[in-house]
């Protein structure tokens, strides 16, 4: 018996066919899948990530356009969502950070432009502040510090004075590559001097010439060699046995001279001792020739010589 579901008329029968079912049930995977990726391409790219906004001035723009990354101590931590010229002819650029880090954007951090060091995009660099400053709020302003363009950093690397010094470099360089090819400058001259002097060593001549190529010369001179080398040895020997009898030749002076100090300080004793005993003689004299007995016999003292000399007359 049939009955009747929503004004339709069911018999019993079912009205899809195996194919409808397989086909409504891949689409419903599909579309599972579809949902699937994309959550996670949202975590990947943090769609569902809360952000703090901030905003930038610069004075150039640095052909920087929205989505560039920002990164804080090389850490990417947001991206530029707006690039826009103020009435003011300065770039202000809007930013998203994600609210994780924005505890760390301090009141004294500083926003520059960053440039990478081979290939790659600029990117917006922020660095920490200080410990004790506070954060800066939400929709706030980031100081920020222009950085040098291209052209301003060639400029201040001075290339056209650099590239005149270069210059000068290969001029120098060049005239002195002239000096030294002039066939008839010293260095040339110098150069064939010096090749006469070898042409004719080699050939043979002169002392030189001659103790190369001759056998003779240089077994006289190995002869020579070996009479200086046994002169030098027998040199050596008697430096040795000087050596040998300096010690007791030393030993010998310095005997001699203890005995020769010891002698030169009896020296005063003895003439003092000749002295005192001169000095006893005389006193016995003096009274010897006091004694009336010896004084009668003894000769009388002879006259003094008179040196007086007559004056000249006239």
């Amino acid at each position: 018996m049939a009955r009747s579901l929503g004004g339709n008329v069911y018999d019993g029968h079912d009205p899809y066919t195996f194919r409808e079912r397989l086909a409504g049930v891949a689409i419903m995977v599909v579309a599972a899948l579809l949902i699937v990726g994309a959550v996670l391409v949202g975590l990947g790219r943090d769609f569902f990530r809360d952000y703090n906004s901030y905003f930038i001035v610069f004075n150039d723009g640095y052909g920087l356009k929205p989505g560039v990354k920002v990164r804080f101590l090389g850490l990417e931590i947001g991206n530029v969502k707006d690039v826009r010229l103020l009435d003011n002819n300065k770039i202000r650029m809007d930013l998203l950070i994600q609210s994780q880090y924005a505890s760390r954007i301090k009141g004294d951090s500083l926003a520059t432009v960053k440039s990478p060091t081979i290939i790659g995009q600029e990117y917006i660099n922020v660095t920490t502040g200080s410990e004790d400053t506070l954060p800066i709020p939400n929709d706030g302003q980031i100081p920020a510090q222009d950085s040098q363009t291209i052209e301003q950093l060639l400029a201040s690397l001075e290339l056209s004075r650099k590239v005149k010094q270069l210059e000068g470099i290969i001029a120098n360089v060049t005239s002195i590559m002239g000096f030294l090819d002039d066939r008839g400058g010293p260095v040339k001259s110098a150069a064939e001097n010096v090749r006469i002097i070898t042409d004719r060593v080699v050939a043979g001549e002169g002392s030189l010439g001659a103790v190369l190529s001759r056998d003779e010369a240089y077994l006289e001179i190995v002869a020579t060699l070996r009479e200086i080398r046994e002169v030098s040895a027998s040199l050596n020997a008697t430096a040795k046995s000087l050596n040998a009898d300096v010690p007791d030749l030393t030993g010998k002076v310095d005997t001699i001279l203890r005995q020769v100090e010891t002698g030169t300080r009896t020296i005063p004793e003895v003439a003092r001792g000749t002295r005192e005993g001169i000095r006893d003689a005389n006193k016995v004299l003096d009274s010897i020739k006091n004694n009336f007995l010896i004084r009668s016999n003894l000769p009388r003292p002879a006259a003094p010589e008179n040196l007086t000399r007559p004056l000249r007359n006239g």
